[in-house]
């Protein structure tokens, strides 16, 4: 009676197919596991329109990816909650970063951090990267809320994103996101193509 109490427990909190679970597997198999309270990641759904490049097998070692960054790298710029964020690197056309800042590339896929220790959110991201770019997405969206409910006076979550984002090279541009996603509560990435 009790196997079959946990187990109707589990299948209430469990909302991840299998398939999902091996996909995430396989692209954190190199981190140490985090509990999975209070983590998030919205994978898009598939249309019928939309052609995506065949998602990738990689190892550790392939070049195209991200490993996971210094969490503890000194802010390069300190941001306040009201701060619009906008980063490009030196390469992209302004007409890319202009239709970005508008919100016109379609969001492949999205991930919350709300909530999220400094840690968990930097293995939470690699892992997002990681994938996004494995699927062959061009732009996904990073929610780091507006840390309106931080201690200090700065957004710890705002700041850390806008600093770790800036030493992906495959990150080619970000940028807050329009009212309707966010807005300066969220970021539009711009990933490389591989």
């Amino acid at each position: 009676m009790q196997s079959g109490q946990s187990h109707n427990m589990a299948s209430k909190k469990d909302k991840l197919t299998d398939e999902d679970i091996n996909l995430f597997r396989s692209a954190v198999k190199n981190t140490t596991p985090l509990r999975q309270k209070n983590r998030k990641i919205e994978l898009p759904k598939t249309t019928t329109k939309t052609k995506k490049t065949p998602v990738r097998e990689h190892n550790s070692s392939d070049d195209s990816l991200i490993n996971e960054f210094d969490i503890k790298t000194e802010i390069s710029q300190e941001v306040t909650a009201a701060d619009i964020l906008i980063f490009s690197r030196p390469g992209p056309q302004n007409k890319l970063l202009r239709k970005l800042r508008r919100g016109q590339f379609e969001i492949e896929a999205e991930l919350d951090l709300h909530g999220m220790r400094v840690k968990d959110a930097s293995a939470e991201i690699t892992a997002f990267l990681n994938h996004s770019l494995s699927s062959g997405y061009r732009c996904v969206k990073v929610i780091h809320g507006k840390g309106r409910g931080a201690k200090s006076e700065l957004p710890i979550l705002k700041n850390k994103v806008n600093t770790w984002l800036r030493q992906i090279p495959q990150v080619m541009a970000f940028c807050s996101a329009q009212p309707n996603d966010g807005g300066i509560g969220a970021v539009y990435i711009l990933l490389k193509r591989l």
